[in-house]
């Protein structure tokens, strides 16, 4: 709906208002006057630049004309309804540490395995 509010009433025998789109001349009903304001009835419009002119006579009989530009702009389309799907656990990344070598105790000076030896010592064995 355009609405036009004048300065003084309007002649309501005398009302024009043509619209034009993007895909040029509109048809309209007629408009409607109330004392000083002008009401066009608009149908559906679709996004664009649209240019009113209208033209009036005031009740003191002088003619009043002019334009006013206006834009429609785009209905956002809905959003698609998202559902929520069930996210995965996090599972967390686990590192192992690296294993500090341990070295088994060192043994006292011990004859290998294997090898027999005597508690006593052995005497010196001489040969002549």
């Amino acid at each position: 709906m355009i609405e036009l509010v004048f300065n003084e009433k309007v002649q309501p025998n005398f009302l024009q208002v043509a619209l034009t789109g993007p895909a040029g001349a509109l048809t309209l009903p007629p408009p409607t006057a109330d004392g000083a304001t002008v009401t066009q009835k608009l149908p559906e419009l679709t996004a664009g630049t649209y240019r009113a002119a209208y033209r009036v006579v005031s009740a003191d009989g002088h003619p009043i004309s002019g334009t006013i530009s206006f834009t429609v702009k785009a209905t956002p389309s809905p959003s698609p309804t998202v559902t929520a799907s069930p996210r995965p656990t996090p599972t967390p990344t686990h590192r192992p540490r690296p294993r500090r070598r341990h070295r088994a105790p060192r043994a006292p000076n011990l004859p290998p395995a294997g090898l027999r030896t005597s508690s006593t010592p052995s005497s010196p064995v001489c040969s002549g």
